[in-house]
Order: structure tokens, then C-alpha cells, then sequence
């Protein structure tokens, strides 16, 4: 009994250190959350200031140099009739906020860059999209625009990125629809040039410069050729506008150069029009007699060649 009495004692009590323990260890694991919680709190508390203004010019030099590029995806759809076109491209836009703190001491402690890369990249830390909307942005719009539109899944594809020297990178994938005039007067044979203009709204060129980031530019993200066009791009130029007022404002440039093929329009058109022509003169080997015959080929032939000629209309 008293050996019974003993083993019971023992086992109550390593259940109550069991316990213990327990309780322990989900406290120091309950704790550690808390404090990298903490943490990222005060990590997004060093980007923005509590004194951080969304509406006041960053205090950069003047005028404040802001950045380009655009990888275009792909030109979906050239409406002819609406004269537009419709573009899916990647826009990254680079500029500086000295406001915001350069997180060097962040960037020193990451394990995964190596040595070699920082001396040839510069460090960046990865941050949610949705701080764009609690920080300044550059006013640029894109001229001539119908219509906007973001692909999206569960998030809209879009990042950014803040680096050491506490320049801003914004990347996100948009398809615009821009208007393009177009000149048909040399139909089929034509070339149309739909212009893409990047501008600032409100910043004048003593505040705010576009350029194209290095010489990236807009180029396309890998070669493409519509049924009915060869693509290509041009102008990758800078431009100034200028108001009624004087004032003027900085502006980047790309064309979208669309070139038709001829192609298919001479077996589309012009090889059934020879074709019908050809067979219309075959009335005259009907005997002059048979006008029914006669006419009843030409009459075919010119039906045809109108109706081929609406439908490519």
C-alpha cells in the first residue's frame, strides 16, 4: 500500500510539472509573437514619421528627378472604328522622399543578400502596396486615356519597394485603352502611330522632371505579331507642354508603331479581285447572242466583288 501511495504521489507530481511546463512554453512562444508584432509596428513607425505630411513636396532637390519604365505585355485589341488601342504593361516608377527614413541598420541585417551583392545592387526592403496610399506619389497621368483597368486575382499585381538611400520603387500591371488617331488614306498600305504620354498634372518643370529610368525605356516584354500588324516602338523621347498661361510641364513619350500586312489583304482582296475580274472577261467567248449568259456572269462577278468589298470595309 504504502508503495501504491508513493506511485501515485509521483505521478501527480510530474503532471503538475508537466503543466507547468506547458504553460511555459506556450508563454515564451505567445511572448516572442508579440514582441516581432511590436517590431513590425516600429519598423513601419521608422518608414513614416509621425510628423510625415502626404500633401507637402518632398524636400529633395529641385527639381525632383522622377523615373520611368514600361515593359509593354501586349497590345490585346486595335479598334479601328473607336480609334484606340489596348495595352497591358508593366509601369515602375522611381522617385526620392528624403522624409522617410533609410533603414540601413534593416538592409545590413539581411542574411539572405550576400556580400558581393551589396557592393553591386543597392538594398531595398519589400513593403506592402497599400502604403502607397499613406505617403506622397508623383501626380503623373497618362494622356488621352479611355479607360484603366488592373488584373487582380486575390491582389492587384503591384509592388514597392523603399531603398537605403530612401528612393521609392512602385511596379504594377495595368491595361490602358488609349485613344489613337488614325489615317486610313493610304489603306492597306498604312502605318499608323499611337502615342502613350506620361505628364505631370499639377508639378511644373522647376518641381518635377520625367525621364526613362537608364536606358530601359519602353520596350517590349517579348516579340508579338498580330494576325494583321507588325509591332514595333519609337520616340522614347522626353517632351515639354506648355499651358495657355506659360507654364510648363515635363512629359515622357513612347509610340506604339503599327504597320499593316499586306499580306493578308492580297490574298484577302486583291488576288479574288483579279480572280473575278479574269472570269468576267470570260463573256466575251459567250456568242453575242445569249445576252442572258453574258449578263448573267458579269452581274455575278459584280455582286461579288461589291459584296467582298463591304465585308472588308
Amino acid at each position: 500500500m504504502k508503495e501504491q501511495w508513493k506511485l501515485e504521489v509521483l505521478l501527480i507530481y510530474f503532471n503538475f510539472l508537466t503543466i507547468i511546463f506547458i504553460n511555459f512554453g506556450s508563454g515564451f512562444i505567445t511572448t516572442g509573437s508579440i514582441g516581432s508584432n511590436l517590431r513590425e509596428r516600429r519598423s513601419i513607425k521608422n518608414i513614416i514619421p509621425e510628423d510625415y505630411d502626404i500633401n507637402v513636396f518632398p524636400p529633395n532637390e529641385m527639381p525632383m528627378k522622377v523615373s520611368y519604365s514600361a515593359l509593354v505585355m501586349g497590345v490585346e485589341d486595335i479598334r479601328e472604328i473607336e480609334e484606340d488601342i489596348s495595352i497591358e504593361m508593366n509601369i515602375r516608377i522611381s522617385w526620392k522622399d528624403s522624409r522617410l527614413a533609410p533603414l540601413v541598420r534593416s538592409l545590413q541585417n539581411l542574411s539572405t543578400v550576400t556580400t558581393m551583392s551589396k557592393r553591386r545592387l543597392q538594398q531595398y526592403i519589400l513593403l506592402q502596396p497599400s502604403i502607397i496610399n499613406q505617403i506622397w506619389v508623383p501626380d503623373v497621368y497618362i494622356d488621352h486615356l479611355k479607360d484603366v483597368d488592373q488584373p487582380a486575382v486575390l491582389s492587384k499585381p503591384s509592388s514597392l519597394r523603399i531603398h537605403s538611400d530612401c528612393t521609392l520603387r512602385y511596379s504594377t500591371r495595368v491595361t490602358i485603352i488609349v485613344s489613337c488617331p488614325m489615317d486610313f488614306h493610304y489603306y492597306p498600305a498604312d502605318i499608323q502611330r499611337c502615342d502613350v504620354e506620361l505628364k505631370s498634372y499639377g508639378y511644373t518643370e522647376d518641381k518635377m522632371i520625367l525621364n526613362w529610368r537608364d536606358t530601359f525605356g519602353a520596350n517590349f516584354a517579348y516579340p508579338m505579331e498580330p494576325h494583321n500588324y507588325y509591332l514595333s516602338l519609337g520616340n522614347l523621347n522626353k517632351f515639354r507642354s506648355e499651358t495657355l498661361t506659360g507654364r510648363k510641364y515635363s512629359g515622357l513619350r513612347f509610340t506604339v508603331v503599327l504597320q499593316r500586312k499586306l499580306s493578308f489583304h492580297i490574298i484577302q482582296t486583291f488576288l479574288p479581285s483579279i480572280l473575278l475580274v479574269i472570269v468576267s472577261w470570260l463573256s466575251f467567248l459567250i456568242n453575242i447572242d445569249t445576252v442572258p449568259a453574258r449578263t448573267a456572269v458579269i452581274m455575278t462577278c459584280l455582286l461579288t466583288l461589291i459584296s467582298m468589298f463591304s465585308s472588308v470595309r
